[in-house]
């Protein structure tokens, strides 16, 4: 299967803090797209139950300054 692009997906909105739904990267990875999950937004909590094992994204980014600092 040919790769079409890239799909950045934030997990939490840092202006609004609505969360998005770990679904979509199943999907857009079944189309042939590469996903980016973006979990900046997430704190140190967060980031324990994250269980990027189930969903596999292609790319995390991640803030070392909210795992480490608040």
């Amino acid at each position: 299967m040919e790769i079409e692009g890239l799909f950045v997906i934030p997990l939490q909105s840092n202006v609004t803090g609505s969360r998005y739904s770990y679904t979509w990267m199943s999907l857009v990875q079944e189309n042939g797209w590469h996903v980016l999950l973006d979990a900046t937004a997430l704190g140190t909590k967060e980031m324990e139950t994250l269980r990027l094992s189930l969903f596999d994204p292609d790319f995390h980014i991640c803030s070392f300054f909210r795992v480490f600092f608040l």
